[in-house]
């Protein structure tokens, strides 16, 4: 016994219907090939077989099999039989990633050693290098916002520019995060992502900018996580020239990181929350969001992979070669149509008698007036 494959089955099922057409076919073909040569009514059943014989028989007697052969050849090859997938190249959506890093001047604060600049790009540099997948790009702002690199897959090349970044080089001084993750979007919208990662490497932000963080954060496709640096008690932040930063009245300014706000913030655009560690777990903890959406994304993509059939019914149709190569010489497809035509309704005949003249008739007749001449016998 033949087993069909695991995955046969027909991608188009409702072509059986045309079956039903093929037995009332064969019904009456079946019924006018037994009264085909009008003898039915005549002789005997039972002698009818053995005196109506001939080449006419033998050919109208194929003539069902090989109807009903091609029919249903044609209408599983039409109901598209298969069991195999085709793998299809599949459009591999990766996921972009855009570090955005903090470069105002409360990131001087000494609270972490050395300070937490230094720290916070050491930590972007091992997330770069951590996040092999995809395109990174690097966006920092102050008091505006700046693309430092785009999207690449080079990791080199953003571990050489981060070293470099400073508040002191940014040519507006301030800190409006919202500008530079907006830009940081851009990035990667442009480039066409319909998956993205935002790093967003910051020491707080103030009360005054939740609201237009939150909106953004609401409206943003791409998921944002956010690495917190510095500590809650704070420290005084420590210019280049040594000197500490006062307000206008001379206190002593200490920044102090809101781990609250910046935890509600990271909620809200779907990502995750770390704060800085001595070790890898925060960069860990941030990039597995990131692993995960790849993952996501791959899953997609298998799911999708494979959706076209090959279809057999083409090669099918070849085994109806060798059969019209055999009705040709048989006679078979004269034998069709001639059943086509034998079965369209012929036009009323019918026919008058016409009494001759006699002789004498015929000599007073003028000929022109004489029925059933032609026109060119007629003077």
């Amino acid at each position: 016994m033949m087993l069909l494959p695991a995955d046969f089955h027909f991608l188009r099922p409702e072509w059986f219907y045309a079956l039903i057409p093929l037995l009332l076919a064969v019904w009456f073909v079946k019924r006018w090939r037994a009264k085909a040569t009008g003898w039915q009514g005549v002789i005997a059943s039972h002698l009818y077989q053995h005196l109506i014989t001939g080449k006419q028989q033998s050919v109208t007697s194929l003539f069902v099999p090989f109807l009903a052969l091609t029919w249903l050849l044609s209408v599983i090859a039409l109901a598209g039989p298969t069991w195999e997938r085709i793998p299809q190249p599949v459009y591999q959506v990766k996921t972009g990633h855009v570090l955005v890093l903090d470069m105002s001047l409360s990131m001087r604060a000494t609270d972490i050693a050395p300070d937490r600049l230094s720290r916070a790009k050491y930590k972007a540099i091992d997330l770069v290098n951590l996040i092999d997948e995809g395109d990174m790009g690097l966006v920092a702002y102050a008091g505006d916002a700046f693309v430092i690199s785009p999207l690449t897959e080079d990791a080199n090349t953003l571990n050489a520019l981060l070293p470099g970044l400073s508040p002191e080089i940014m040519p507006v001084a301030g800190s409006d995060p919202v500008q530079g993750l907006r830009l940081a979007e851009t990035l990667l919208t442009n480039a066409g992502f319909q998956n993205g990662m935002l790093y967003w490497i910051t020491d707080g932000v103030e009360i005054s900018q939740m609201k237009e963080l939150s909106d953004f954060l609401s409206e943003t496709p791409f998921k944002v996580n956010i690495l917190g640096v510095g500590t809650e008690e704070g420290a005084p932040i420590k210019q280049l020239n040594g000197e500490l930063l006062k307000r206008n009245n001379g206190s002593i300014v200490v920044p102090k990181l809101n781990a609250g706000a910046l935890q509600q913030l990271s909620r809200q655009g779907g990502g995750t929350f770390a704060e800085l560690t001595a070790n890898d777990a925060d960069i860990r903890q941030l990039s597995a969001t990131g692993r995960f959406e790849n993952r996501e994304t791959e899953d997609n993509d298998n799911n999708n992979q494979g959706d076209e059939w090959r279809e057999a019914g083409p090669y099918l149709l070849l085994l109806l070669l060798p059969i019209a190569a055999f009705a040709f010489k048989r006679g078979l497809i004269f034998a069709l149509l001639v059943s086509v035509t034998l079965t369209l309704p012929t036009p009323p005949a019918s026919a008058q008698q016409q009494e001759m003249p006699s002789a004498a008739e015929s000599e007073e007749t003028p000929q022109s007036d004489m029925p059933g001449l032609p026109w060119w016998k007629k003077p």
